[in-house]
């Protein structure tokens, strides 16, 4: 299985990554199949969806980590979507129990390809903060982006 895992404390991004890559997704041609409508870009709201594309490629996506249940809940979605799913996308908050947690419901071993993009607050204030946070989320959009495909085409 392959993983893509924004994480990082409360607040920092995550679920916008993750709707922003869900996003440029479905602009190359994956459809949404089952689950949650995918929010806009800006619309920081918490969804899980199942989307796949022509050559039957899957892609799962779970935005929530807040807690144990929740990552329990986004489990219990995939086995309820009762498909094969080659790709997921979710985030994890970054406490040990609930990175631990991800790991055990999610059955993640060591032979998955696992790539974690770690998130962190923007501190600048006032002069320059919107600029700041624009220019860290093109980072994070490119880079995510980029494993995507990277991972997409293996």
């Amino acid at each position: 299985m392959k993983y893509i895992i924004f994480e990082g404390m409360s607040c920092v991004g995550k679920t916008g990554a993750i709707v922003r890559l869900a996003n440029h997704l479905v602009d190359r041609d994956f459809i949404r199949i089952y689950g949650d409508e995918i929010p806009s870009p800006g619309e920081n709201k918490d969804f899980q969806c199942i989307l796949q594309n022509k050559e039957e490629r899957v892609v799962a996506i779970c935005s929530a980590s807040d807690d144990e249940n929740i990552i329990k809940e986004n489990r219990a979605f995939l086995e309820k979507a009762d498909k094969k799913i080659d790709f997921t996308i979710m985030s994890c908050r970054d406490e040990q129990n609930l990175h631990d947690c991800l790991y055990k419901n999610f059955n993640i071993v060591s032979t998955d390809l696992i790539l974690t993009i770690p998130l962190a607050k923007i501190t600048r204030r006032k002069e320059g903060k919107l600029r700041s946070i624009k220019w860290y989320q093109t980072l994070i959009d490119n880079l995510s982006v980029y494993l995507f495909n990277k991972l997409y085409a293996d």
